[in-house]
């Protein structure tokens, strides 16, 4: 690469870059490096591989780091339309003299410069738009230049960019670049439209792809597989292609429209892969949140009255158990007003029959009896989905936590599920305990900004979640209330400050007052300070 780019400064005039204005030239080229870290046996990317080779470039000065494809993935399904027409034209400028001249070096580097950018999805498509109705000849010049990025580039920014373009050049040469690259879900979504662009069909490809992939990339390919109709990613879609680890939420309603899961669980019997499946997709549904729910599948009634009847017949796992209550909690939450579960296509009797069979469900006495063995479980799996049950039960967990937390008293986790509705009689032990175990004078050593600090150490993680159990008991824990206030954390001071309003100004001491006091001197950020001065004013929290 850096002979290439170096070519392009033979003709370097007074005021054009030096070669030492391109810190990336040294760096690996993306698709090679993709394609050194392909696991042959699985098709997926190594975990090794996740990191670009301009990861360090890009991140030394930011503080916020997205994922792989997040940027993307969010922008894409939740900014809307929000066109850069200005960028725009300044990129399809660039992107025509290219395919024009031979002598375009200075279009080429500032193009390259251009792309490094994080705002792609803000101006593509109108550059597409007016690449393809442009009268230019895009080949052979744009095609060189878009395969030599492809191969070449080592900044994420030029790559997408160049997928896009042998999208919409039709380069039948790159499809299985396209594919590598997408195996990596930073570009996931740009093969994918690439290869719907090139190939007359390629669900197959976008199929492959999809299996190697768990993040955004899975959300985006599930989402255009969603239309298929080959049996075989159908079944897919309803077993394993709504599982991701972003949200299941995201690709429930596709994969149960697109599935046919209503066809699926017309059927005298399923297999328990399918019942399993089928139960996550439902309470995903009925879940709801970023993406089309229950309130939009128009085969609700039938799919959930098929479903519990398939349940009803192999209800035997606490699993089982919890998906029987989230049909129920929505039958008798979701659907209470007549005319609206009438316009949902729940008439009476289906609506009854369904409640009666939900309810058949969670009243089986296995259930408690379940319960009370898994939560002696070694197996953590076992314990915390009895632990889930338990809660719908009214089944009192404290002990059973309490004792993993004496075991490891410094995991927030477990502390979590102490405070989690703590009661007075357990409240005292909790905080006696938190006293011994956590290191206060670390804690309250320095006071520095979260965004410089954060959660480096469990003692902090802890004490975010004791103080939040300590809202209901007035006077109690006070040390560690008092360590939150002058914690690095940012969240333990505003989590300390919080109780403090939650307790009242009633239940102050003067050592209360007088150290909220300091902490509004002390505090360096504007929020936190004004939520201190409003406990002060009224003693009750923003």
């Amino acid at each position: 690469m850096y002979g290439y780019f170096h070519s392009l400064f033979k003709r370097r005039g007074k005021n054009d870059p030096t070669i030492q204005d391109l810190p990336w030239l040294s760096t690996p080229s993306i698709w090679l490096y993709i394609r050194k870290y392909i696991d042959p046996s699985t098709g997926r990317l190594k975990p090794e591989g996740e990191k670009l080779p301009d990861d360090v470039r890009r991140t030394a000065d930011i503080k916020m780091r997205w994922a792989a494809g997040a940027l993307d993935g969010v922008f894409g399904h939740h900014a809307g339309a929000n066109h850069d027409p200005n960028q725009a034209k300044k990129i399809s400028s660039l992107v025509l003299k290219i395919a024009r001249s031979d002598h375009s070096d200075r279009e080429k580097i500032e193009l390259y410069t251009l792309l490094l950018r994080d705002d792609l999805l803000t101006y593509i498509d109108l550059v597409v738009n007016e690449v393809l109705h442009s009268k230019i000849e895009l080949r052979p010049r744009l095609q060189n230049f878009t395969a030599f990025l492809l191969h070449e580039a080592p900044d994420r920014g030029p790559v997408k960019f160049a997928i896009s373009l042998s999208g919409i050049l039709q380069n039948e040469d790159e499809i299985e670049t396209i594919a590598i690259l997408g195996r990596h879900e930073e570009f996931t979504l740009y093969s994918a439209v690439a290869l719907s662009n090139i190939m007359k069909d390629p669900e197959m490809q976008l199929w492959n792809m999809a299996k190697t992939v768990s993040g955004w990339g899975r959300i985006h390919l599930v989402e255009r597989l969603s239309r298929t109709q080959k049996p075989q990613i159908k079944n897919w879609l309803l077993r394993d292609g709504y599982k991701n680890s972003i949200m299941y939420e995201y690709l429930a309603y596709p994969c149960a429209v697109g599935g046919d899961l209503r066809a699926a669980l017309e059927k005298p019997e399923i297999d328990a892969p399918l019942l399993k499946s089928g139960g996550e997709i439902i309470e995903a549904l009925i879940n709801g949140g970023p993406a089309q729910d229950i309130d939009d599948y128009d085969d609700a009634p039938a799919v959930l009255i098929n479903y519990l009847r398939h349940l009803s017949r192999h209800a035997s796992r606490l699993e089982h158990f919890l998906w029987a209550h989230v049909i129920y909690r929505y039958l008798v939450e979701g659907l209470t007003d007549p005319i609206e579960r009438n316009e949902k296509g729940w008439d009476s009797n289906l609506y009854e029959n369904a409640l009666l069979v939900a309810n058949q469900i969670l009243s089986l006495p296995a259930w408690a009896r379940q319960v009370r063995e898994d939560l002696n479980s070694p197996d953590q799996s076992r314990f915390y989905l009895a632990d889930r049950v338990a809660q719908v039960l009214g089944i009192d967990t404290w002990d059973q936590h309490w004792k993993l937390l004496q075991a490891d008293p410094l995991s927030s986790r477990l502390w979590f599920y102490v405070m989690r509705n703590i009661t007075p009689d357990h409240a005292g032990q909790a905080v006696q305990m938190a006293m011994e175990v956590l290191d206060l004078s670390e804690i309250t050593s320095e006071m520095l900004d979260e965004s410089r600090f954060g959660i480096k150490h469990p003692h902090f993680a802890c004490l975010d979640i004791i103080l939040q159990g300590l809202n209901d008991f007035p006077g109690l824990g006070w040390p560690l209330v008092a360590a939150g206030l002058k914690s690095h954390l940012v969240s333990n001071r505003n989590k300390a400050i919080q109780v403090l309003g939650r307790w009242g100004r009633a239940n102050w001491t003067d050592e209360m007052y007088q150290t909220l006091v300091d902490a509004y001197q002390a505090e360096p950020m504007e929020k936190v300070k004004e939520l201190i001065q409003k406990v002060l004013q009224d003693g009750a929290s923003a």
